[in-house]
Parts: structure tokens; C-alpha cells; sequence
């Protein structure tokens, strides 16, 4: 039961840092055990983040990799985290086949739960998602928070 709650909330969400909290978390275990090469990088002065939107944070990334290793076939992936005075960018970036053009620009392309889940939390911290299609190959997935939405 323990096991299942802490898969709900993952633990130091609510006290450490969001980066802390990433690389602590089962996305890095799930990582190692897919073996994808991975690297987590960190540019400017981390900012502290409220418990609610580390969570939407967390979910967000997971799906991004969740996403890379199921549908992708990547080989490696990046987690990125960028702070800077007008906001902070979360990315997550892959190798693999890349996300289908028409998901990405069509306008009928009904989003998977995923992708709809993904989009609903950056707009509960008001964010914003990127996903595109990195040429030739990989899917770039990129959630951009305001510096003022920080609270």
C-alpha cells in the first residue's frame, strides 16, 4: 500500500527541490531499466517551486519519458532544466523516431490521454507545452513556466 501512495506523491515533493525530486525519482529507475542513456542537466539559479506545481512539474516530465520509451525506440534522452529571470523551461528531449507530424500540427488530431493530461497541468501552473518534432529524428517535449507564476 506504502508503495502505491509514494507512486501517487513521489517522495521529497513536498520539502526538496523539483530537480532533487527528478533525479531521486522512479523516471530515472525507469530510465536504467529501458537502457537509455541520459543525461539531466541544470542552467542558472534554481528557483523554488510551491508543492502544487512541483507535482504537475513531475507529471509532466514522467509522461515525456514514459512517452520516449514506449512509442520512440530512443536511445538516449535529456532532461533539462533552465532558469532564468523571465521563466523556467523544463525539457525533454529523445532520439527517437519522433513524434508524428500530424500530432503535432494537425488541427483535427484529437490528443491521447497522455498529451491532453500533459497540457492540462502546464495550464494549472500557467505554462506553457511545447511538443515538436526534432529534425531528423526525436521528439522535443518543452513545458515553459513565467518567472511570475513561480510563487
Amino acid at each position: 500500500m506504502k508503495k502505491s501512495l509514494g507512486g501517487l506523491r513521489p517522495p521529497g515533493i513536498d520539502t526538496l527541490p523539483i530537480e532533487n525530486v527528478i533525479q531521486g525519482s522512479d523516471i530515472v529507475t525507469t530510465l536504467d531499466r529501458a537502457n537509455i542513456d541520459f543525461s539531466f542537466n541544470i542552467l542558472g539559479t534554481p528557483i523554488e517551486f510551491e508543492p502544487e506545481q512541483k507535482i504537475h512539474i513531475y507529471r509532466i516530465v514522467q509522461e515525456a519519458v514514459t512517452n520516449s520509451i514506449k512509442h520512440a525506440d530512443a536511445k538516449t534522452l535529456s532532461i533539462d532544466i533552465s532558469y532564468e529571470p523571465q521563466n523556467t523551461t523544463f525539457t525533454v528531449a529523445d532520439d527517437g523516431e519522433g513524434i508524428p507530424e500530424a500530432t503535432v500540427n494537425s488541427v483535427n488530431f484529437k490528443p491521447t490521454l497522455g498529451l491532453l493530461s500533459m497540457k492540462e497541468r502546464a495550464k494549472l501552473i500557467d505554462g506553457t507545452l511545447n511538443i515538436s518534432r526534432d529534425n531528423p529524428l526525436g521528439t522535443v517535449v518543452r513545458l515553459t513556466i513565467p518567472t511570475i507564476s513561480i510563487r
